[in-house]
C-alpha cells in the first residue's frame, strides 16, 4: 500500500463520502422507483416531472461529482441546492396536480431521506431541523392535496414512517459531520502538542550543553587557576580561551542558522541515524555547490528522523532487521530513502489518529514544498522516501 502526499483532512473525507453516498442512493432509490416515476409522468404535468427528475436525481449526482472533485466548500453548496431542489419538488407537485388527484402519493416521497441527509450534511443543525419541518409539511400537504381520499390515511401513516427515517437519517449525517471535525480538532492539538514538546526537548538539550560546558571548560579553568602555581596559571590561560570560544560557539548556534551546503546537509543527516542507531547503514552524494534552505534542511531531518524511529519501534527487532538511510543531496535536489526488511505493515489499515506518517512525514514534507512517500506490505519490510527539488 502507499500514502503519498496530500491533504488528509478528515472533515474533507467525511464530506466526500457523504456526498458520494448521496448521489449513489438517490439514484438507486430513483431506480427502484422507475415504475412509478413513468405511470406518475402520464398524469402529471410534463414540466413537473421534467423538473422533477433533473431536481431530485440530476442534483444528487452533481452533489457526487462535486464531493470528489470539487473544494469542500462547493460540496457544502451542493449539498444545500439539493436540499432546496427537494423541497422545490414537493411544493411545485401542489401545483401540477391532476384533476381528481391519483391514488399514491408522488415518487419524490420515497427520496424525502436524500433531502434530509442534505440538510444534515450542508446546513446549520437548527436550519437543517427546520428544513425537516418544512419538508415534511409540503408532503404532508401533498397527501391532503394530490393524494384521493380514499388512500389518504394510509400515505399520511406513510409519510410518519418517513419522518422516522429521515430523522435518523438527517442525525446521521449531523453526527458524522461533527466527528470529522472533531477528529480534525484532535489531529491539530496532537501536532501542537508534538511541536510543544519538541520545543522543550529543544530547550533541555540546550540546557545539557550549557552544563556539559561549564562543567568540562569553565569549572576546569577556575580549578585551574584556584590551585595558583605557574604552571596551574599557564593551563587556566589555556583552559579560560577554550572556555571562551566553547561559550562563543554555543551562542552562535543559537542564532538561526545559514542555509546548509548539500555536503552540509548530509552529515546532519548521518549524525541524525547514527545517534538513533548506530548499526544503521548510512550512504550518500553529495553535490559540492549551492546552499539548501534551511526550512527545507529541518523537514527532511526531521521526517527521516520520524521515518527511521518509526523503523526501530515498529519494523522489527534490532540487529535481525537490516536498516539503510542513502541521501542524495544537491542544491537543486535532495532525496532521502529510508529502508527496512522488517514486518512492514499495510498503510490503508493505519489509524488515522496516528500522527507518524501522515504528519510528521507527509505533511511536514508538503509544507517544504517537498513530497514523501511511504510503501510497505505485511512481511516485506517499508520504504519511506523524502524528496525535495528547487522550482
Amino acid at each position: 500500500m502507499t500514502a503519498t502526499a496530500g491533504q488528509s483532512i478528515a472533515s474533507l473525507r467525511v464530506t466526500r463520502l457523504v456526498a458520494v453516498s448521496l448521489g449513489l442512493g438517490g439514484l438507486i432509490l430513483f431506480v427502484f422507483d422507475l415504475s412509478l416515476v413513468i405511470g406518475q409522468a402520464r398524469v402529471f404535468a410534463p414540466w413537473w416531472s421534467l423538473t422533477a427528475t433533473t431536481g431530485v436525481v440530476g442534483a444528487g449526482i452533481a452533489v457526487a461529482v462535486v464531493g470528489l472533485v470539487g473544494t469542500p466548500r462547493a460540496t457544502v453548496v451542493a449539498f444545500r441546492v439539493l436540499a432546496a431542489a427537494m423541497l422545490a419538488v414537493a411544493l411545485l407537485a401542489l401545483v401540477a396536480v391532476p384533476g381528481g388527484g391519483i391514488g399514491q402519493e408522488p415518487w419524490p416521497a420515497d427520496l424525502l431521506v436524500i433531502g434530509a441527509a442534505a440538510a444534515g450534511a450542508g446546513l446549520p443543525v437548527p436550519a437543517a431541523v427546520a428544513y425537516l419541518v418544512a419538508l415534511l409539511g409540503a408532503f404532508g400537504a401533498e397527501a391532503l392535496v394530490v393524494v384521493v381520499p380514499a388512500v389518504r390515511l394510509d400515505t399520511l401513516l406513510h409519510l410518519c414512517q418517513s419522518l422516522f427515517y429521515a430523522a435518523l437519517v438527517m442525525a446521521i449525517a449531523i453526527a458524522t459531520r461533527r466527528a470529522g471535525r472533531l477528529l480534525d480538532l484532535a489531529s491539530l492539538s496532537a501536532i501542537s502538542d508534538a511541536s510543544a514538546a519538541a520545543a522543550a526537548d529543544a530547550r533541555r538539550a540546550q540546557r545539557r550543553r550549557v552544563e556539559g560546558l561549564i562543567h568540562d571548560t569553565v569549572i576546569v579553568a577556575l580549578l585551574a587557576f584556584g590551585r595558583g602555581t605557574k604552571d596551574d596559571d599557564a593551563r587556566a590561560a589555556r583552559e579560560a580561551a577554550k572556555a571562551l570560544v566553547a561559550i562563543d560557539e554555543l551562542a552562535a548556534s543559537a542564532q538561526p542558522a545559514d542555509d546548509p551546503t548539500p555536503r552540509e546537509l548530509a552529515w546532519r543527516l548521518q549524525g541524525i541515524t547514527t545517534d538513533l542507531e548506530a548499526q544503521i547503514r548510512f550512504d550518500y552524494r553529495a553535490g559540492e555547490e549551492g546552499r539548501i534552505p534551511t526550512a527545507v534542511g529541518m523537514a527532511i531531518a526531521e521526517a527521516m528522523s520520524e521515518a527511521v524511529r518509526n523503523s526501530l519501534r515498529h519494523g522489527g527487532e534490532r540487529g535481525r532487521v537490516l536498516r539503510q538511510v542513502t541521501a542524495d543531496v544537491s542544491d537543486r535536489r535532495v532525496r532521502v530513502v529510508v529502508l527496512d526488511d522488517g514486518v512492514g505493515f499495510d498503510a490503508a489499515a493505519v489509524d488515522p489518529t496516528r500522527l507518524g506518517i501522515r504528519e510528521g512525514m507527509i505533511r511536514r514534507m508538503a509544507l517544504a514544498g517537498g513530497r514523501a512517500e511511504v510503501v510497505s506490505r505485511p512481511g516485506r519490510g517499508t520504504t519511506v522516501v523524502l524528496e525535495w527539488r528547487r522550482r
